[in-house]
């Protein structure tokens, strides 16, 4: 976290109190204040806010109030200040996603918790100095050991209620703050997204409800007008695009990582008689495409680029879909971009991904659109909006040069 504060624009150091709980930045000369507060609040969380009128340090120790403070150079002492900022997240998440049943959860909680944690801390410091990932590595067994603690004293109802929470990104993906993401952690993050989905879709029939989406609505007559029948759609979800295009007379394949859209997709598409025009699988798109060179004449994605992808896995991913498809074929995909609402809110996991209520996007700037538009040639990208927030889109449409 301080690594982070210093690398700030503008902050020549930062510092932590030994509760975890305040931390001090010092501007380089000419700074911008307003716009490190700014930043201060993209890495510290939404809740963090500024200590109007504090007391000068050496005024504090006077009055006896505060404690020590550390500079980024105190790794150990950071470390164990690390472990009390976990407790507090790990309850505070906890009461903020519904995971408590009562208040008087939340001391038991936390009392689970700091225990827990401390061992693992002190595990790893028997091991040697602990590495920055330690509460990763240990989080399975903290968590495991957080229920067992909690169990008599929750009950069976209360205990089920926190092991979910626990076990889905609203749980540590709340209280662990990756900072930005390289291809060595944005796997873990994807799992845990990919889990989150997975109960999402499975506890909610119609999460975006069965009418196709506009952008679907848009695409669709284009590439009819374009004699492009074979689709390949990306992030099929529960499927309400995919049985729009099969009804209008398209091939549809569709690939996603939840088994439950694909179960959801595959039953639907039954139902409405649609089978022989619909196949789905489950399939990681960080991984090559399970397709062969030059299959299809088109592909369809609705806000799956957006998702926790970083830009690395997003070319890759651009690159196998131009594999994909035939030449000429069309490549149609939606994001939200830096103009949405929600842009910069929630917890920053790096780049310009944003996580808030359990989901992470991944914004869109024209220059990341280009980016991914290599071996393309970019037809449109006209914006939209969807929902009650609104969401705010690119419509982007590129030909496989």
């Amino acid at each position: 976290m301080l690594a982070r504060l210093d690398a700030t624009p503008g902050v020549a150091r930062s510092e932590v109190e030994a509760s975890g709980q305040r931390f001090r930045l010092f501007p380089a000369l000419g700074a911008d204040a307003a716009a490190i507060v700014t930043a201060a609040r993209n890495i510290l969380g939404e809740n963090a806010r500024v200590a109007e009128g504090a007391a000068p340090p050496s005024e504090e120790a006077i009055a006896g109030l505060g404690g020590r403070w550390f500079g980024s150079g105190d790794a150990l002492a950071l470390t164990r200040i690390e472990a009390r900022l976990y407790k507090l997240r790990i309850v505070m998440s906890a009461a903020r996603e519904g995971a408590l049943q009562s208040p008087s959860d939340a001391k038991v909680l936390g009392e689970a918790a700091g225990v827990e944690i401390g061992a693992a801390l002190l595990v790893a410091e028997r091991d040697g100095s602990p590495r920055g990932d330690w509460f990763t590595a240990a989080w399975p067994t903290i968590s495991s050991n957080i229920i067992d603690r909690c169990r008599e004293r929750l009950g069976p109802d209360g205990v089920a209620q926190l092991a979910s929470w626990l076990g889905t990104p609203g749980g540590p993906g709340h209280v662990i703050d990756r900072g930005a993401m390289t291809d060595e952690t944005d796997g873990l993050t994807l799992d845990a997204q990919q889990r989150h989905w997975e109960g999402m879709l499975a506890s909610r029939a119609e999460m975006f409800g069965p009418d196709p989406s506009g952008a679907a609505r848009r695409s669709a007559p284009e590439l009819q007008a374009a004699g492009l029948h074979r689709l390949l759609e990306l992030g099929g979800g529960q499927g309400r695009d995919s049985l729009f295009f099969a009804a209008n007379g398209f091939s549809v394949h569709v690939l996603d990582y939840s088994q439950a859209g694909i179960d959801t997709v595959l039953k639907n598409a039954t139902e409405a008689g649609l089978q022989s025009r619909l196949s789905a699988q489950r399939h990681d798109v960080r991984r090559p495409l399970p397709v062969s060179d030059a299959t299809f004449d088109a592909c369809y994605s609705h806000m799956l680029f957006c998702m926790a992808f970083t830009a690395a896995e997003l070319e890759r991913l651009a690159g196998e879909v131009r594999r994909a498809l035939r030449p000429g074929g069309q490549c149609i995909y939606t994001v939200r971009h830096k103009g949405d609402p929600d842009y910069g809110r929630g917890v920053h996991r790096g780049e310009d991904l944003y996580e808030s209520n359990g989901f992470i996007v991944h914004y869109f700037d024209r220059a990341k659109v280009e980016r991914l538009a290599r071996g393309f040639v970019i037809s449109s990208i006209d914006e939209l909006e969807e929902g009650k927030l609104p969401r705010r889109l690119y419509r982007v449409a590129m030909r496989k040069a």
